[in-house]
């Protein structure tokens, strides 16, 4: 018997220092890439947009960490193995084996 496909294949949390800000996006099954940006117009299931997320306690160090959000990081799935590429070093981190 073969298991069932997960309803997601990746998700997305987004902290500043130690605190999540909005809620986790979860890419569906169906679309294998995802683009995360800091732009404000999520216009499809496979985009999670940065810029529109508001924190009341935002810090200085959280804004001008907020000013590299202009490069975009595409993570997409080709079998069993994710990629994500676009991203500057230390903004992106994966908590799985299959991830390069």
């Amino acid at each position: 018997m073969r298991a069932a496909e997960p309803e997601y294949w990746c998700t997305v949390t987004y902290f500043e220092l130690d605190q999540q800000v909005g809620e986790t996006f979860k890419a569906p099954a169906s679309c294998r890439s995802v683009t995360v940006d800091g732009y404000t117009d999520p216009s499809g299931v496979n985009r999670f947009c940065l810029g529109k997320l508001s924190n009341v306690h935002r810090t200085e160090a959280s804004e001008r960490a907020r000013l590299v959000l202009r490069y975009t990081v595409h993570v997409c799935l080709k079998g069993l193995v994710a990629y994500a590429t676009g991203f500057q070093p230390g903004f992106v981190s994966a908590n799985h084996g299959f991830c390069r």
